[in-house]
């Protein structure tokens, strides 16, 4: 650990492309912590880089596409892209979104696949600090240090709590079903009813649903859910016409729901968007 933290550097970008060119500038030895502003206009699109990344927005909600998944950076939950991985960040207005960019050294410490981290207050604190730049180059490789514990503590499979949605892959069977879910997640019909119409058993679809999405098809559906839910929010809509709207009996089911997949409430993301 002493070996690989050599430098660490922070810096206050106002668009993705200006955010891209600093860390395609970064030495393979050099960390660093961005904090930029951006919107849909200004963020950077499809791309992969030899540091990898931890996403946090402190006040904001920013959409992180990596992997196949797509995820949510929030306050209390941020996103782990590992080196080289394509991703895409997006907000639907301007956000406030700090990155650290770990050292290829460093980031090896750190799983090889992307995965969600919860962020705790001491590692907010430290995201904070190594994203300010009157912080002492000395005090910044001890929060580095301190940060990069905290992350391997935070990293783990269970708490895959920020993804909204798993983009399937293609599948001459399977693809009907993501079209029309795509367009109505709440289609009443299970797995029996799309396997008697597609002509399969219902083994044979839940096979085929396990390897299109990653996972079984009450979880894929419950994700779809979430990630409406999350469109109806940032377009306004009040969380109890989203919850009658996704087909829950009342807004405390979806309360529920909506918490245990994200870490925030559906209040939280309509007050984040009527800052905007």
């Amino acid at each position: 650990m002493r070996e690989a933290i050599q430098s660490i550097k922070s810096d206050i970008h106002h668009s993705g492309h200006e955010a891209l060119q600093r860390i395609h500038s970064l030495s393979p030895q050099e960390s660093a912590c961005l904090h930029f502003h951006f919107d849909n206009q200004q963020a950077p699109g499809l791309h992969a880089h030899a540091h990898g990344q931890i996403v946090f927005a402190p006040r904001d909600l920013v959409t992180v596409t990596v992997d196949g998944r797509v995820w949510m950076a929030s306050a209390e939950n941020g996103i782990w892209i590992p080196p080289d991985l394509p991703h895409r960040l997006s907000a639907r207005c301007d956000r406030n979104t700090y990155s650290l960019y770990l050292a290829p050294r460093i980031a090896r410490l750190l799983p090889a696949t992307a995965g969600a981290l919860e962020i705790s207050s001491l590692l907010r604190e430290l995201l904070l600090r190594l994203g300010d730049n009157d912080t002492a180059a000395k005090s910044q490789l001890h929060f580095l240090k301190a940060a990069i514990t905290e992350i391997q503590q935070m990293l783990r499979p269970a708490r895959q709590v920020t993804q909204t949605a798993v983009l399937p892959r293609a599948h001459p069977l399977f693809d009907a079903i993501a079209a029309a879910l795509a367009r109505d997640p709440v289609d009443p019909r299970n797995l029996n009813d799309w396997a008697r119409e597609l002509g399969v058993s219902k083994r044979t679809l839940s096979r085929i649903v396990v390897t299109t999405t990653g996972m079984s098809w009450r979880a894929w559906r419950m994700q779809l859910r979430m990630a409406a839910a999350v469109r109806l929010l940032q377009l306004g809509v009040p969380v109890k016409t989203a919850a009658y709207d996704l087909g829950y009996a009342g807004p405390t089911p979806f309360i529920a729901a909506f918490t245990h997949n994200f870490g925030i409430t559906p209040g939280q993301i309509a007050n984040l968007d009527k800052k905007h």
